[in-house]
């Protein structure tokens, strides 16, 4: 009643006085701060419960703590939010999950730090979708963002988003990004179109790197056309490769 009448400090007090404090009392006491714009109070009283009750988080208080790390623009306490809520299996809940991507929506840097989240987690259906959302809601997407989401699409094996997120990159001016382009050979590779992989590779010419070679030699190699990789091996100008290194990728691929 005191946090709502926006008294929070009134209503600290009666929590402080309470000879046992439930899960239901801290949730109360964190919702109360996170309403009057106290966010790192909010904050310490999610650390507190745990240290001092041994009271473990739970949707609703992730509910109740997420807006108060919006409002704070705090990513790393959004971070830390968002993995104990996957650590513990609670962001399964719709309200939960909705209040993680909000409160990520509100510091523009976050978009890239989720998206390359759930992509390095193997998550890359939920890396895909905040993708597209970051997309249409008009955020600007840098080559970070590209990298996660063609890791995505690479992991997913899905040939038609490979190919709007290659147009997207090339709108947005990221076709001389040598990073980029060697991604996106992979994921293509990985999409089993070699094809659209060479051709992206031939596009880098002098600005290919090792990197280039190696992904474009791997990605003939896991689609089994070994003549090509072969054949890609022995073109000139790639005396900097060793053999070693050839069949390092080949291991990687067989075992």
């Amino acid at each position: 009643m005191y946090a709502k009448c926006r008294r929070p400090a009134d209503a600290r007090r009666v929590f402080d006085r309470m000879p046992a404090r439930d899960r239901v009392a801290w949730n109360a006491l964190v919702a109360g701060y996170a309403r009057n714009g106290l966010p790192e109070a909010a904050m310490e009283m999610v650390v507190r419960m745990q240290e001092e009750d041994g009271e473990r988080p739970d949707s609703v208080t992730l509910v109740s703590v997420l807006p108060a790390c919006a409002s704070a623009r705090a990513l790393r306490a959004c971070r830390q939010v968002h993995a104990f809520a996957l650590r513990a299996g609670l962001d399964e809940p719709v309200n939960v999950s909705t209040e993680i991507i909000d409160a990520y929506c509100k510091n523009s840097v976050s978009w890239n730090a989720m998206i390359d989240g759930y992509a390095q987690s193997g998550n890359a259906t939920e890396a895909l979708a905040l993708f597209k959302r970051m997309v249409k809601e008009g955020v600007d997407v840098t080559d970070a963002t590209i990298l996660a989401a063609l890791q995505a699409c690479g992991e997913l094996g899905h040939l038609d988003e490979a190919r709007h997120v290659h147009e997207l990159l090339v709108r947005i001016g990221l076709k001389s990004n040598v990073s980029v382009m060697n991604a996106l050979i992979t994921t293509y590779s990985k999409c089993k179109r070699t094809d659209l992989a060479a051709q992206v590779f031939n596009e880098l010419g002098n600005k290919k790197t090792r990197i280039s070679w190696n992904a474009m030699i791997l990605g003939f190699t896991q689609n089994g056309c070994s003549e090509d990789a072969y054949s890609l091996y022995h073109c000139d100008g790639q005396t900097f490769r060793t053999i070693n290194e050839i069949l390092m990728s080949v291991y990687h691929v067989l075992v």
